[in-house]
């Protein structure tokens, strides 16, 4: 008899916060990366200097008590296109514990199976005729290297978390947040590749660890690996972190995102709130809210009206880091749903530009409204495989 871990946690992962030494880097957007060195030499209080890829964000290391002095600064510099400090955050959740470390070997085409009721809840249906599948970024706390059909479509990767050198997705002891309890997100990024795979089992994927394995992280890290996923080719990114503050260079920086014509997919948050957590609540995000089997909302989903997707938040079944399977709730992977998805519709018409993408999931989905007469407008339409991919292909 097959044995499931059922890890039923209605919580999105924290992104903002992988210890204390994080907060102290001022992020920008500098005119060109070529004015880098010369803005270290005019500033001595600069420390040390990390530059996303071959972008234009860099992040700035400081003492402590020099951040607000950094930022101010350079406020006013034209070298400068915007800037803001590193804040820490606590994850706005906590995790309430794990379910039993023995599980059944993954099988994708098995699990496929076992996920029919989730399938048929987003009218999905396999693609019989041949398409070119697109990359697809994750930004996540990594890959399990016990997941061998997961890591063989693994085209680019590259861990961004301090003393983490691979993007192994493995328990480690760690309790970031300081909340007495261990590798919260352990197993999250397995988790969210097996789904979209389970979707689109033909995708290269481009893995960027970004979070620890408590689930914790920053908004530079997060940069880090959206630019890593943009410079090797993605076209969708799936972003299955959340903070509940908005941060204007992060708007500044998903416009950049989308001038590349890449599309972010995240999750509204499960603070079970009328409020968005960000990157989803940015406007060039797919904000994705999440759904109980009957289409009403799910409980621990938040709600707003920048929700453009609604999809199944519980039951879903996916790989996990020990190399078996997993039950996990929460809008985390309510977001991966979407993205798999959409890595097979777009791979239809690869032209098609991400607002023109947002549109189609809006026309595309069914309307969940009368049965949620509380969330009128503020849980998007309910995803709809089949109709996205005919909007798509016009």
């Amino acid at each position: 008899m097959k044995l499931i871990k059922r890890l039923l946690l209605s919580f999105v992962l924290a992104i903002f916060a992988v210890g204390q030494s994080l907060a102290n880097g001022v992020i920008c957007q500098v005119t060109d990366p070529s004015v880098i060195s010369s803005i270290v030499t005019d500033y001595t209080v600069i420390l040390g200097v990390d530059i996303a890829g071959q972008s234009p964000f860099v992040r700035f290391e400081v003492s402590p008590g020099d951040v607000d002095v950094l930022e101010v600064a350079l406020s006013s510099d034209p070298r400068i296109v915007w800037v803001e400090d590193e804040d820490s955050y606590d994850a706005p959740e906590n995790q309430s514990g794990h379910g039993s470390s023995v599980a059944a070997i993954y099988d994708r085409t098995a699990v496929f199976g076992q996920n029919k009721d989730i399938w048929k809840q987003i009218d999905f249906s396999p693609i019989g005729r041949q398409y070119t599948p697109l990359r697809v970024g994750i930004v996540d706390t990594g890959v399990s290297h016990l997941q061998s059909s997961i890591t063989a479509n693994i085209v680019a990767k590259e861990s961004f978390v301090p003393n983490s050198p691979t993007i192994d997705d493995m328990p480690t002891l760690l309790d970031s947040n300081n909340n007495g309890i261990l590798d919260e997100g352990a197993g999250h990024g397995t988790m969210v590749a097996g789904i979209i795979l389970q979707l689109s089992p033909n995708t290269p994927l481009v893995i960027a660890k970004s979070a620890d394995s408590d689930g914790m992280s920053s908004s530079w890290l997060v940069m880090k690996g959206v630019v890593f996923c943009v410079e090797n080719g993605s076209k969708i990114i799936n972003i299955s972190l959340g903070s509940p503050d908005r941060l204007a260079g992060f708007s500044s920086f998903m416009d950049w995102v989308g001038k590349a014509n890449v599309t972010i997919i995240s999750p509204i948050g499960n603070n079970n709130l009328n409020m968005t957590l960000f990157p989803a609540g940015y406007s060039s995000v797919i904000n994705v809210a999440g759904l109980l089997p009957d289409n009403t909302r799910a409980p621990f989903s938040n709600w707003d009206s920048s929700a453009r997707v609604a999809a199944p938040a519980t039951g879903i079944l996916s790989a996990w880091w020990d190399g078996g399977t997993a039950i996990w709730s929460g809008t985390s992977f309510s977001a991966p749903l979407a993205t798999g998805c959409l890595a097979i519709a777009l791979a239809v018409n690869p032209a098609k530009s991400p607002s023109a993408i947002r549109s189609a999931f809006t026309n595309s989905g069914r309307n969940i409204d009368n049965l949620n007469p509380l969330y009128r407008g503020r849980l998007g339409k309910l995803l709809d495989f089949n109709a996205l991919v005919g909007i798509l292909k016009r």
